[in-house]
């Protein structure tokens, strides 16, 4: 039998991945900064970060109230994905070939384990 979670589930998880992504992105930002290791922790950037992990943590805990974490874990390598994207397109870093490789298994094992979901059991409360 098949488990289905609800769009709430993945809306909750969903929001706990571009939280996650965005505070990898500021923590970038913050290290492209020209300041010293006490001056980086008053920056908007590296403030935003902790404020996006903070966000992200919240997110998490509510996916987990709707999910089981077996299923829910290996969306958070869609992270993978969004970075690697960010690191290119805002960041001018080079993409090499091996990391889209990566990205794509990492993207079908996601798609594996969402069409398999709930066949394990492990079930969340709803």
């Amino acid at each position: 039998m098949k488990a289905s979670y609800g769009v709430q589930a993945y809306l909750w998880i969903g929001l706990a991945i571009v939280f996650r992504s965005l505070a990898s992105i500021l923590a970038k930002k913050t290290a492209l900064q020209d300041t010293g290791f006490p001056e980086m922790l008053l920056s908007p950037w590296y403030l935003g970060a902790l404020f996006s992990l903070f966000l992200q943590s919240i997110w998490w805990i509510l996916t987990l109230r709707h999910m089981p974490l077996n299923v829910a874990y290996p969306f958070l390598s869609l992270v993978f994905v969004i970075n690697l994207t960010t690191a290119a397109v805002v960041f001018g870093e080079t993409v090499h070939a091996n990391q889209v490789a990566g990205i794509l298994l990492i993207v079908g094992g996601v798609f594996v384990i969402g069409m398999s979901q709930g066949r394990a059991g492990g079930e969340a409360r709803a």
